[in-house]
């Protein structure tokens, strides 16, 4: 290959194009071309780039929006469940977090570092069991799915309006509703546009996109509001 190169840079058609570009570079119109071009690049650049993350951006919001309406429909059965010894406010939460990383982690990112070194395995691998059942057709790479994953776990953050540790103390016989919104860490891959749109989190340039949804608690419908029963809702990790 190497020899080809050489071969190439010393032909004549190499040495007459490079001839004839000095000679455009050195007159008074070639100068002119090279001064427009050198000013207008980058703002052609930053605005293809622009583009581009924009396009990602809009993306990743839609899948924002479908996590929290899958998290929300776990917060109406699982936080409404009593503590029991088998499971408790935090295990309950957990599990609404984790439906929400699981439903975002299409959208997610196979190449940021997340900004916590904490990786879930056990959640991982349960994760990629579901995802080698359901897929149809050609399936992605193991290490590519869990690193999507893995992202997912380390951006999204779940909050819970009232609180989870309320939860408890309100009044079965009302009508109750929880707010549930999610918020995901969008990675930039252009670090130009990440410093002019997001901030940085200590491992690259982000945005924090998030989605709100509202709905109706299911409680059992009876007078303690619970099921009388236990059942485990510790996250797979826990056991």
């Amino acid at each position: 290959m190497w020899r080809r190169i050489s071969s190439f840079l010393k032909s004549s058609d190499f040495i007459h194009t490079n001839r004839g570009i000095k000679r455009l570079v050195r007159s008074d119109k070639g100068a002119a071309y090279s001064l427009n071009m050198a000013i207008t690049l980058p703002f052609y650049a930053l605005l293809i780039g622009f583009l581009v993350e924009w396009s990602l951006m809009h993306n990743v919001h839609v899948g924002v929006n479908y996590a929290a309406w899958v998290a929300g429909r776990a917060a109406i059965v699982w936080l409404p469940a009593e503590k029991t010894s088998l499971s408790n406010r935090q295990d309950n939460a957990d599990m609404v977090r984790r439906a929400a990383v699981n439903a975002i982690t299409a959208w997610s990112s196979s190449i940021a570092t997340p900004a916590s070194a904490a990786v879930n395995s056990a959640g991982a691998e349960a994760y990629l069991t579901g995802y080698q059942s359901a897929a149809i057709g050609q399936q992605q790479q193991t290490s590519y799915v869990q690193k999507k994953w893995n992202y997912a776990n380390a951006a999204t953050r779940v909050e819970f309006d009232p609180p989870v540790e309320q939860l408890s103390t309100l009044n079965p016989g009302e009508p109750q509703v929880v707010r549930v919104t999610v918020h995901y860490e969008m990675p930039f891959n252009l670090p130009g546009i990440g410093r002019l749109f997001g901030r940085h989190n200590g491992a690259g340039w982000v945005r924090d996109i998030q989605s709100t949804v509202e709905l109706k608690l299911e409680r059992a419908k009876t007078r303690t509001g619970q099921l009388g029963f236990e059942y485990d809702s510790r996250p797979v990790r826990a056991r």
